[in-house]
């Protein structure tokens, strides 16, 4: 492991059993409409989704044998972390399963295919797609910071949709949580994360502005970063103020927002005033313990073993570009005027460490002194016994408490509730209870 990669202290013990540009750049979609929308239809009701699910009923059956024998290793030999309960155990061990099996090309096609269908809101749920016009100041700025970019990187003024979802009555008008989707960046859409989205936008009491960024393959980077930043010019040209803006995203997602925020920080742009993280993939290289240490615990796999990688580890850049701070965040050669941040970790993820350090590593980039009159503060929570991305399974005590946090952040960092905290690590158990709070230092 290269010296320069901090090492990140496991919570909880073992997890296992031996383991320059302006707004005015972007040139709105003449269909969409000049401000946030205030009206739209109800989404897909919960019977609709029933009867999909139905149609699959071949694609969850051959994983019954396998489901068999986690439960019977279950109360044989207990689950991989002790306070797992049953249903969760099953659940693991599906999607685990599920993601080896995604190492042919027509398994990725498929999945590609079935991330893109829209995911269930409730009665008081309402969305609205648009489209977004591709900003020549994003194209401009990351051809120049990258050295293997795709042809389609340097398109220019064609569109892409995006779609805002909010709460028909928990809502503050003019504020927005920007949500890049997770997927490692070749799956997901921000339709089938739409009930990401309401809990997001219910909790924060705003609408949330999803994009459907470019995928790998074969758009690799930078058109994913391409795309976010055009859609937060987009916000900005819709006169929304960037201290109601919000970023949000969960794994790849939670990496291509940071890498978002460093390239409109570098671009002079105004920044957000926060952004929350879930179990962020900010280092691609792989270069931290846990990626290892955590796999007897997590879902993720290893590494791709796809024959179209060839050489490379992913899917998104090229070997050569794994340490770009584009790319991964981690590696910026600077955090400084980051806004504030919430990175929330599961202690049992591949991906913990990494999110750890660079919530750590954001925090010792803000000055002691804050001078500029904003009040900044990273909170790093970390859940005990939590995997990648836990907070998706809302029958959790751990990702229920997730979301409420996340909620509260999300108020706190706009300005609609008490902002007293300076940074910290907070350590919370599988009930959702804290156990421990450590304070985080600022450079001098």
């Amino acid at each position: 492991m290269p010296q320069d990669v901090p090492q990140v202290e496991q919570v909880g013990g073992p997890a296992a059993p031996g383991a320059a540009a302006s707004a005015s750049a972007v040139q709105p979609a003449a269909t969409v409409d000049a401000h946030i929308p205030s009206a739209g239809p109800v989404a897909k009701t919960y019977y609709s989704q029933l009867v999909e699910l139905a149609t699959q009923a071949g694609f969850v059956a051959s994983y019954i044998p396998t489901m068999i024998g986690s439960a019977a290793g279950y109360f044989v030999h207990g689950p991989p972390v002790r306070t797992w309960p049953l249903n969760f155990h099953l659940v693991w061990t599906f999607v685990r399963t599920w993601m080896s099996s995604q190492n042919n090309a027509g398994n990725i096609e498929k999945a590609q295919r079935s991330m893109m269908k829209p995911g269930v809101l409730p009665k008081t749920g309402r969305f609205e797609i648009v489209e977004v016009p591709r900003a020549k100041a994003a194209v401009d700025f990351m051809l120049a910071h990258s050295s293997a970019a795709p042809p389609e990187a340097s398109e220019i003024g064609t569109t892409f949709t995006a779609e805002w979802v909010w709460h028909e009555s928990s809502l503050d008008e003019g504020f927005v949580v920007y949500m890049l989707h997770g997927g490692g960046y070749f799956l997901g859409s921000a339709q089938f994360s739409r009930p990401i989205a309401y809990k997001l936008a219910k909790l924060g009491r705003a609408k949330t502005f999803g994009i459907n960024y470019r995928l790998a393959p074969p758009s690799a980077f930078p058109c994913a970063v391409i795309d976010a930043i055009s859609g937060y010019l987009y916000l900005l040209d819709k006169g929304i103020d960037p201290s109601r803006i919000v970023f949000d995203g969960e794994s790849a997602g939670g990496g291509l927002a940071a890498s978002t925020l460093l390239a409109i920080r570098d671009m002079g742009l105004p920044l957000p005033t926060g952004a929350v993280l879930m179990s962020p993939w900010v280092d691609l290289s792989h270069s931290f313990p846990s990626f290892e240490l955590n796999g007897n615990t997590d879902y993720l796999p290893a590494r791709m073993k796809h024959p179209a990688l060839g050489d490379n580890v992913h899917f998104y850049a090229p070997n050569s570009e794994l340490k770009n701070q584009f790319v991964s965040p981690f590696w910026a050669s600077t955090l400084e005027g980051l806004p504030s941040m919430l990175v929330q970790v599961g202690s049992a993820e591949r991906l913990f460490d990494e999110g750890v350090a660079f919530g750590a590593k954001v925090a010792d980039a803000f000055p002691r002194e804050q001078t500029d009159g904003k009040q900044r503060f990273v909170r790093i929570e970390i859940y005990e016994g939590q995997v990648h991305v836990f907070q998706i399974f809302n029958f959790l005590d751990a990702a229920r408490c997730a979301f409420n946090r996340a909620g509260q952040f999300i108020l706190q960092v706009t300005g609609r509730e008490p902002m007293v905290e300076t940074s910290s690590k907070v350590v919370i158990d599988h009930t959702g209870q804290i156990v421990e709070t450590t304070g985080l230092k600022a450079k001098l």
